[in-house]
């Protein structure tokens, strides 16, 4: 009796075009790039099938993660974190599992929203602010919320 299972074609078709998208990645980037991309795929993919497992990774690497100095602004350094990166990867897994799931709701309406938006726009304001007298650089603008 033969009870060999083969796998669906969609199955093996994603499997070839990521092993040529590995092998390309691998001989047209620096290794750390590639890992980072493929980090962030992996990362990606157990968000959509497990949304709850994401985010622990998210909690962990929020408490574990060290800060990279990236460049620096006027006032401060800017630094990149892994929940930075993985922050990233999950907002537009999000967005994707809502486009196929199209039955889960992709915006939900909560007491929260209200002060979320007042904060938001007291934020936004008040950078501007700053920018107009001076106080405040576009670097700044970009990367902090005064």
């Amino acid at each position: 009796m033969n009870l060999t299972i083969v796998p669906p074609i969609r199955l093996r078709l994603f499997l070839l075009v990521l092993a040529i998208t590995t092998a390309i990645l691998i001989t047209l980037l620096p290794y750390s790039v590639t890992l980072i991309i493929f980090f962030a795929f992996f990362i990606g993919i157990i968000y959509f099938l497990y949304p709850k497992i994401a985010f622990y990774i998210l909690i962990f690497s929020m408490l574990f993660s060290p800060e990279l100095i990236m460049g620096y602004t006027g006032a401060r350094e800017i630094t990149f974190r892994l929940d930075d990166l993985l922050l990233f990867v999950i907002t537009l897994t999000w967005l994707v599992r809502g486009a196929v799931y199209k039955e889960l709701a992709v915006f939900y309406t909560t007491p929260l929203h209200g002060p979320i938006a007042l904060f938001a726009a007291i934020s936004l304001l008040s950078t501007l602010i700053g920018m107009a007298f001076g106080r405040v650089g576009f670097a700044s603008l970009l990367f902090f919320i005064c």
